[in-house]
């Protein structure tokens, strides 16, 4: 499974997070794309990345254990 694809089964904040800075949008503009405060950008990017991160660690190992 792609990132973007693992991303989508994320809350739809921490996706559409990720999705913008992937695209290269700088905090200031997340934060407004998403109407959120600025100073909640890095925070919010952390979290997604650890659910990312945690889905990702799911998925390889269902992958590994032929579910």
């Amino acid at each position: 499974m792609d990132r973007e694809t693992e991303a989508a089964q994320l809350p739809q904040l921490h996706a559409a997070a990720l999705k913008l800075r992937d695209r290269g949008l700088q905090d200031d503009a997340i934060a407004a794309t998403l109407g959120i405060e600025p100073q909640a950008v890095r925070s919010l990017l952390q979290l997604a990345e650890q659910k990312l991160a945690a889905l990702q660690s799911i998925t390889a190992s269902s992958a590994r254990s032929g579910r």
